[in-house]
């Protein structure tokens, strides 16, 4: 397939992803996706426990980025399980830091942060790298390059924030600021495009107190935002330029979200300059420093129909079905909702 119709094709299908989820999402209908009975009570009801679309769209994040990181190593020949193993490894380090890093910064044992992901991620990335590439040696393995592999990573972790943002939008996290409360040149350029939120049980309402209030669309930005840096970064990652690859991808996204905490409101911790932009800025300064040091280490040059050959693999289609079900059960069971859930037969139906 050609480059530029590979970019046009993921263009399309997340143009009429956005279009259909920034419409729908912030309604009260999109944030459980199932009440499950869990415990009875006295009285005949149960106690249900809520799964959450937020769940859904995090396991979907992650099932692309994973895809996406199979398909660009699988472009410069590196084998499927060698990726695979680099993906259950970092992941196995990213997923649980989500959690970890948003309870020490805002105090919240119930929060996630994909920035506290991203940056344990891309610290322990050429640990993990060079780890792994001793023992594909010890198996007579190709190994994997560094720098190719950093790139591909950050590409597909800016595919994923794009998909992520979803669930923000759908549990009413991560929210903007009220747009009155915006300068004037900001009002108007972003009122036609705000979002009212609606339902008690959102985060925006719950906390922020914003419910039916137009506000700052910031997360729906930081998605269009997200996958046009993740296009930028695919296409020079198939020109060979790896290193500017994973500059440009991470040093677009983290700009950008040094620059959206500004139009937030949800609390992210102490500080006018939040430990998130902090971390943003070192994420930057440490790629910029990365693509000095690390070597290519490939002089194969990208083939998009290897990557995609390498996607078709029974192995790596189990692989990311199991991903998808731990990510969907460890983030989607909500720990901040509950449920009544009340059983009774339709006695005109028997």
């Amino acid at each position: 397939m050609n480059l530029w119709i590979f970019l046009l094709c993921i263009a399309l299908c997340f143009a009429g992803l956005f279009c259909w989820s920034f419409s729908v999402l912030p309604k009260e209908r999109w944030q459980i996706l199932a009440s499950v009975p869990w415990l009875k009570q006295s009285n005949g009801e149960w106690l249900g426990v809520n799964i959450t679309f937020y769940g859904f769209f995090i396991a979907v994040a992650c099932v692309v980025a994973s895809a996406f990181v199979v398909l660009m190593l699988g472009a410069i020949h590196i084998r499927v399980g060698s990726s695979l193993m680099l993906i259950a490894c970092i992941l196995g380090l990213c997923l649980p830091s989500a959690r970890v890093m948003a309870r020490s910064i805002e105090n919240k044992p119930f929060s996630f942060t994909s920035n506290g992901a991203l940056f344990t991620g891309l610290l322990s990335a050429p640990l993990v790298i060079a780890g792994a590439n001793r023992i594909f040696e010890a198996l007579s393995m190709k190994p994997v390059p560094a720098l190719p592999m950093l790139a591909a990573a950050s590409v597909a972790f800016a595919y994923g924030e794009g998909l992520g943002r979803l669930a923000c939008i759908s549990f009413g996290c991560c929210y903007g600021k009220r747009v009155d409360q915006l300068s004037p040149a900001l009002r108007r350029l972003l009122e036609p495009i705000r979002f009212i939120f609606w339902g008690e049980t959102k985060k925006v309402a719950y906390e922020g107190r914003m419910e039916g209030v137009p506000v700052v669309p910031i997360q729906a930005l930081t998605s269009v935002f997200s996958v046009l840096a993740a296009m930028i970064g695919t296409w020079l990652f198939f020109k060979s330029y790896f290193g500017p690859s994973l500059v440009v991808t991470i040093g677009a996204t983290q700009l950008w979200r040094i620059a959206s905490e500004f139009l937030r409101a949800d609390y992210r911790g102490e500080g006018r300059f939040t430990a998130y932009q902090f971390m943003s800025l070192a994420m930057i300064i440490y790629v910029v420093g990365a693509v000095f040091v690390l070597p290519v280490q490939t002089d194969a040059l990208p083939d998009l129909g290897a990557g995609f050959n390498a996607l078709w693999n029974p192995g790596l289609l189990v692989f990311l079905q199991i991903l998808w079900l731990i990510v969907f059960i460890y983030n989607g069971r909500s720990s901040v909702t509950s449920s009544t859930v009340s059983i009774h037969i339709h006695w005109n139906r028997i």
